[in-house]
């Protein structure tokens, strides 16, 4: 045989090494498999990538109040005056996306002189879930203007204006139109809380289960002499207010008012009114009040017993509170669980 024929025998491939790295190949794909399989090696495929999860600040460095929406944050404001907070431009739009997880703030600084001016700048702010102040107004200085609620939906605020009076006068101000409205529930409130142009001493309590607001009105010294609803646009009135105003007429309130309790997720409220006997200083006559604040029926022919005749809410003169269906009552310096619908024997707390 020639050389070209010695030369093409050495060129054959061997079988065994190809059978060799077939095997090996299939051993290294079966394994790269079961790994897989069983999470130690995740899916690499396009489908599969990370991607930035939507309403994270990392998503474009916007605040996660502003994912999902085409809109920037605004630019900062230029303050003309030295005590203002860093705040950004209240854009129109920012009001659509603004909600329950919002807030106002009043911002005051400064004391004024203490007679005319009770502050040297007051303002109200919106804030974000992240913090950002935008500027509402400028408010007037000459009471300290405290925020009592607001409504996000309607976009409007009720203010008190305080630091100058015992009755302090509450307003509902339009955040739109900065327009203000005094007499905003008119003759649903309590007469006791009728000032000059106005309503005073009005506060928010809680929402009820039935979806209304729950408001309470209060004497100079705290005391409640009234209870109101507001749904929407509308004020309900309530008729304990009315009964409140006859135990006052009979002189079993303390100055204008009762002690009260109330449980707003049961729709439950009472109300102790007492006369003390001027000479003796001692409990001479008293009348429990049941109020269901649902059906606004009204019992005045409850029987509560308690330990001693100076029983008390413990937080406060309408602060009072329930444990089940007993009112929490300080009688004396000790906590006590008074029963207002069964009448059975008070229980030391």
């Amino acid at each position: 045989m020639g050389k070209g024929g010695k030369g093409s025998k050495g060129r054959h491939f061997p079988v065994g090494v190809l059978i060799a790295v077939l095997l090996v190949g299939l051993a290294a794909y079966g394994a790269y498999w079961l790994l897989g399989e069983y999470g130690y090696i995740g899916d690499q495929s396009p489908e599969a990538t990370a991607s930035p999860q939507v309403g994270a600040v990392a998503a474009d460095g916007r605040p996660e109040w502003l994912q999902g929406t085409a809109y920037e944050l605004p630019p900062m404001t230029s303050p003309e005056n030295e005590q203002e907070p860093p705040a950004r431009i209240l854009e129109g739009w920012v009001w659509e996306l603004a909600d329950d997880d919002w807030s106002l703030n009043v911002v005051r600084e400064g004391e004024g002189d203490n007679y005319t001016w009770l502050s040297d700048f007051q303002a109200l702010y919106l804030v974000s879930p992240t913090d950002d102040l935008f500027k509402i107004s400028d408010l007037r200085t000459d009471f300290d203007m405290d925020l009592v609620h607001w409504d996000p939906e309607r976009r409007v605020a009720w203010i008190r204006r305080a630091g100058k009076s015992d009755l302090e006068q509450v307003i509902e101000y339009d955040l739109l139109s900065l327009d203000s409205t005094e007499d905003f529930a008119g003759s649903v409130v309590s007469s006791a809380n009728v000032v000059e142009g106005g309503l005073a001493n009005i506060e928010y309590r809680a929402d009820q289960p039935d979806q209304r607001e729950l408001w309470v009105t209060y004497d100079p010294a705290g005391y409640a002499t009234g209870v109101l609803w507001r749904e929407g646009t509308e004020w309900e009135p309530s008729l304990v207010s009315d009964q409140i105003r006859r135990m006052a007429q009979q002189g079993l309130t303390r100055e204008r008012g009762v002690d009260a309790w109330f449980d707003p997720g049961t729709q439950r409220a009472v109300y102790h009114g007492v006369f003390i006997d001027p000479d003796t200083e001692t409990l001479a006559d008293e009348m429990w009040v049941v109020h269901d604040l649902a059906t606004d029926a009204v019992d005045d022919m409850a029987v509560v017993s308690a330990p001693r005749d100076d029983c008390r809410p413990v937080d406060g003169p309408r602060s009072g509170t329930f444990e089940g269906d007993r009112i929490v009552a300080d009688c004396g310096g000790a906590e006590y669980l008074l029963d207002p619908y069964g009448n059975e024997a008070p229980v030391e707390r």
